[in-house]
């Protein structure tokens, strides 16, 4: 089964350079509204592309995927990025709490099966990562206050074969103990 590789990169890379390194891909491939459309490329063994941009943000909650009922969205943070100091509704979200992040990848039927890389870098301070409601893992244990979370900061690769070809991703970001709470370069 063909390898390809979906990165989360929270270093802010030029896109000339990111095509240059992917010339099979054209335009600027960015999550909009929580949206990344794939349906167009042709993935390869060293495919990678960058999960930035928008991504749906539920500050104070986690929720559960599939997401049923009517959940309150906080708005979109752009990825990479901490949500401290982003104002929403006229409030400025603090350093500290738990979010949920979502975000949809719509793929082709020939991305159905493959084997996909996704790497995750730094998060603050610890989270939980779903794909397709299928806990995929994590690091450390997200709270829901400081004294259930246990901070855990280090990157780290995952394997998903997606059976749809919509990719829904969640991730449960908690923060109690750094200086911001979010998605780190």
């Amino acid at each position: 089964m063909r390898k390809v590789i979906l990165g989360l990169v929270c270093v802010a890379i030029a896109l000339s350079s990111f095509q240059c390194q992917n010339p099979d891909l054209e335009g600027d491939l960015r999550f909009r509204q929580g949206i990344l459309d794939l349906r167009e490329i042709t993935f390869k063994e060293n495919t990678s592309i960058e999960l930035q941009g928008e991504w749906e943000l539920y500050f104070g909650e986690f929720h559960y995927p599939p997401f049923h009922g009517q959940k309150e969205l906080t708005g979109y943070l752009a990825i990479p990025n901490s949500w401290q100091n982003e104002e929403y509704g006229g409030i400025e979200l603090p350093r500290t709490g738990k979010v949920t992040l979502r975000a949809f990848i719509h793929t082709n039927k020939q991305t159905v099966g493959q084997e996909l890389r996704i790497y995750i870098p730094d998060i603050a301070s610890s989270y939980r990562f779903f794909a397709n409601g299928v806990l995929i893992g994590g690091q450390g244990k997200p709270g829901i206050n400081q004294f259930d979370d246990t901070p855990r900061i280090k990157s780290k690769y995952y394997t998903l074969i997606p059976d749809d070809e919509v990719i829904e991703l969640v991730f449960h970001i908690a923060n109690y103990e750094n200086n911001f709470g979010g998605i780190l370069s």
